[in-house]
């Protein structure tokens, strides 16, 4: 899916996203507020960039800014937490919290009552898509959780393959 139908279809499921705007007229009656230009195919945050005057059409989704606190990825297999990590924030303060900018992976303790959270939003998002797993990126603003997006081709290091190993396997057996 692109990211504009994919956003479509949790936002209609009750899935927390930063709210997607077609139209400029949509995004004035928001309150024009700053917002993200994502290429519709893309990854990495490549084609990414922040403005407060949008360009409506072609090949991009328009999202809301939320200034995030924390950003998560949730690796599920359907209502299993294969693992779930925190990024940090980039030495620069770029928006774009990515490994190539410089974001940095840590783990999240295991029992904690965000992990809880971030697990059934995570599930919840699966579930609105059909997906059997994937890797959700949530952020966390003011105490609300948002997913950003369901990555259905995630990619891991060989320690997490090992940890979705043992969900895809548990996934299977219950």
């Amino acid at each position: 899916l692109s990211k504009a139908a994919q956003g479509r279809i949790l936002i209609e499921h009750g899935v927390p996203m930063p709210p997607l705007f077609k139209t400029k007229v949509q995004w004035q009656q928001a309150g024009s507020p700053l917002v993200i230009k994502k290429p519709r195919h893309g990854q990495g945050g490549i084609g990414m960039t922040l403005t407060d005057s949008p360009i409506f059409g072609g090949e991009f989704v328009i999202q809301q800014y939320i200034p995030k606190q924390r950003e998560f990825r949730a690796m599920m297999v359907g209502n299993i937490l294969a693992f779930f990590m925190e990024k940090s924030e980039p030495e620069d303060h770029n928006f774009r919290w990515n490994e190539h900018q410089g974001s940095v992976w840590t783990v999240v303790p295991e029992d904690s009552r965000l992990r809880r959270e971030i697990k059934e939003i995570g599930h919840k998002a699966l579930r609105a898509l059909n997906y059997d797993f994937g890797a959700i990126d949530i952020i966390l603003c003011n105490s609300i959780l948002y997913v950003l997006e369901v990555n259905s081709r995630p990619e891991f290091g060989e320690r997490n393959s090992e940890r979705f190993a043992r969900a895809v396997h548990q996934y299977l057996n219950n």
